[in-house]
C-alpha cells in the first residue's frame, strides 16, 4: 500500500495561485537569462527533464506534462494543482515546486522497493501501450510545432507534396493486422514531421524505425519532434526501438541499401502522388525489394489481375496486393474513410508462372488461349469473335479457328523469287 504523501510544515499544495491573484505586495520574481526548471521523474526508470523558462512554449508543455501525470492520479493530490494555464514564469515555478515536493516521497519509496507503485497503472509498465505511446508522441509534436498551420501553408496544394497525417488508431490497426513487432525495420517514405516514426518506435518497438522527408520545413520540425520524443521517453522511463529521421530524397542512393536490404515494412502515403512519381518509385526502387517485404499505401500500387503473358512484365507479376482494415476518421485530410492497402513482394510468383507455362501441353485450353493472345496482339479486331462490327448475317469466327487460320497463313511457304540476269 502506498502511503499518503506527508506535507509536514510545507505550505498547502491544494492549488497553484495564478499571478493575477497574487498579493500586490508580492513582487514578481524576474526571469533570469538562461534560467531552466528541472522536473525530476516520478518513475523508477525515469530521467530528469530540463526545460528553459525563457521559451514561453515550454510553459504549456510543462503544464501538459504535469497534468498528464496527475490525470492518472499518480501523485494522489487532494486537488488537481495544474488546472490553470500558466501565464507567468512564477506560475511555472510554482507548478514544478508543487510537483517536486510530492515526487520526493515516491522517490524514497522506489529506492526501498525498486518498483513503481501499482496505482501508476499503465505508466508502471516498462514499455508503451497504445495509450501511453499516443500521449508521449502527441506531447512531443505539440511542443515542437505550436502552430501546425505552418505546415499546411508550406506544402503546395494538389501536388505530390500535399501534407496529410495518418491517425495513430489506424497505425495501431495496421500493426496488429500485419503483426509488426521488434524484429521489423519500419521505413516511412515521406515521413513529414516524423510522428509515425516515433509512434512505431514507442508502440511497436521496431528494431529500427526510419523516416525520410524531402521538404525542408517538415524535416526541421521532425528533428525537434524526435528530440522531444526522446526526452519524454526517458522521463517516463519507457523502452523503445531505435529511430532515425532524415532529410532527403527517398530515391537517393544513400537510402538504397536501407530500403532494399534492411526494410521489412515500408509505409508510403501516396494518396496525392503523381503518376510519374509512382512510376519512378516502382521502376527504380520498389521492383528491387526482396520476397516478403510489405508496402503499406493509401492508394493501391497496381490493380490485382490474373497473371498472363500480357501482365507478366508489370509490378503485379512480382507482388500481391490486398485491402487492409481501414477505420473511420483515419486520416487528417479527409472526413471520409481512406482505404489502406498492403502490397507484399512475391518474386517467386513470376518464376512459378513461367514454370507452369513451360509445362503446359500444346493442346491444353490455357495454351491455346495464350497462343491466340500472342498471335492476335496488335492485329485489328474488326472481324473477331463477338465483334460489334460483325454484321448479323456474317459468319462469326471462334478464337481457336482464328488461331488455326493464323497458323496456316504462317506455315505457307513463300514462292521462290525469280532472278533476272
Amino acid at each position: 500500500m502506498v502511503p499518503t504523501p506527508r506535507r509536514g510544515n510545507q505550505p498547502s499544495t491544494s492549488s497553484v495561485i495564478p499571478a493575477a491573484e497574487r498579493s500586490q505586495v508580492e513582487e514578481e520574481r524576474p526571469l533570469e537569462r538562461g534560467e531552466c526548471v528541472k522536473i525530476r521523474s516520478v518513475f523508477i526508470r525515469g530521467c530528469p527533464l530540463q526545460m528553459e523558462l525563457e521559451d514561453r512554449k515550454n510553459w504549456m508543455t510543462i503544464a501538459t506534462l504535469l497534468r498528464t501525470i496527475e490525470s492518472y492520479r499518480i501523485l494522489k493530490l487532494e486537488r488537481n494543482c495544474f488546472e490553470v494555464d500558466p501565464t507567468t514564469a512564477d506560475d511555472v515555478r510554482d507548478m514544478v515546486e508543487t510537483y517536486t515536493r510530492e515526487q520526493k516521497v515516491y522517490s524514497k519509496l522506489q529506492k526501498t522497493n525498486g518498483i513503481n507503485p501499482k496505482h501508476f497503472g499503465i505508466w508502471n509498465l516498462p514499455e508503451c501501450n497504445y495509450k501511453t505511446a499516443c500521449n508521449i508522441v502527441q506531447t512531443a509534436v505539440e511542443h515542437s510545432i505550436p502552430n501546425q498551420q505552418v505546415l499546411n501553408r508550406h506544402y503546395r496544394p494538389a501536388t505530390s507534396e500535399t501534407y496529410g497525417e495518418t491517425n495513430f488508431c489506424q497505425m495501431e490497426s495496421i500493426c496488429k493486422e500485419l503483426k509488426i513487432g521488434e524484429d521489423d525495420v519500419f521505413v516511412d517514405l515521406g515521413s513529414g514531421v516524423g510522428q509515425l516514426v516515433c509512434f512505431m518506435s514507442a508502440y511497436a518497438r521496431c528494431k529500427k524505425s526510419i523516416g525520410i522527408e524531402l521538404s525542408q520545413q517538415p524535416a526541421e520540425f521532425a528533428a525537434k519532434v524526435g528530440n522531444g520524443y526522446k526526452c519524454l521517453m526517458k522521463f517516463f522511463g519507457k523502452r523503445a526501438g531505435h529511430f532515425e529521421l532524415h532529410r532527403g530524397d527517398m530515391l537517393d542512393n544513400r537510402f538504397r541499401q536501407l530500403i532494399l536490404q534492411e526494410a521489412t515494412v515500408i509505409f508510403i502515403n501516396n494518396f496525392a502522388f503523381s503518376p510519374s512519381l509512382m512510376l519512378r518509385l516502382k521502376e527504380n526502387l520498389l521492383s528491387y525489394l526482396g520476397n516478403g517485404v510489405r508496402i503499406v499505401t493509401t492508394k493501391a500500387l497496381e490493380k490485382s489481375v490474373d497473371l498472363n503473358e500480357r501482365s507478366a512484365d508489370g509490378f503485379n507479376s512480382i507482388s500481391d496486393t490486398r485491402e487492409l482494415r481501414s477505420l473511420p476518421d483515419n486520416v487528417s485530410w479527409s472526413s471520409s474513410t481512406v482505404q489502406f492497402y498492403c502490397t507484399t513482394m512475391n518474386v517467386d510468383k513470376l518464376f512459378k508462372y513461367h514454370e507452369e507455362r513451360r509445362r503446359r501441353p500444346s493442346g491444353s485450353p490455357e495454351y491455346q488461349e495464350e497462343h491466340v493472345e500472342r498471335r492476335t496482339r496488335g492485329r485489328p479486331r474488326t472481324s473477331g469473335y463477338n465483334s460489334p462490327s460483325t454484321s448479323s448475317g456474317a459468319k462469326r469466327v471462334r478464337p481457336i479457328e482464328m488461331e488455326e487460320e493464323f497458323l496456316e497463313q504462317d506455315s505457307e511457304e513463300e514462292p521462290p523469287v525469280k532472278r533476272t540476269e
